[in-house]
């Protein structure tokens, strides 16, 4: 694995764990327009920029290795844009680079 991918998912499981915990707090009466603000899940180890993100989409959105990056925070060669709205956009890691070790 490498320090690209392991910087991206170290920002997903703290995300996750965010939205999880709220989720938690009123799970019956849980507003599913609620808006998040959570931190870029890019592989630049010195960006702590925030996005803001409507529960409802995140949960949709939300899959095993896909990264939630504000706009333009990825790097083409290794990633693929799955999806761009006007606070972020969605990534998947190109599984052929995985493997690469790269350091920002």
């Amino acid at each position: 694995m490498n320090k690209l991918y392991e910087n991206e998912k170290l920002f997903a499981e703290a995300n996750n764990s965010v939205v999880k915990a709220s989720a938690q707090l009123a799970p019956h009466d849980f507003p599913q327009d609620l808006v998040l603000e959570l931190y870029c899940e890019c592989a630049n180890k010195a960006c702590f920029e925030r996005f803001k993100i409507v529960y409802e989409e995140y949960k949709t959105d939300f899959k095993e290795n896909i990264f939630f990056v504000k706009p333009n925070h990825y790097l083409p060669e290794f990633e693929k844009v799955l999806k761009k709205s006007p606070h972020y956009w969605t990534l998947q890691k190109r599984p052929d680079k995985l493997n690469k070790d790269f350091v920002t």
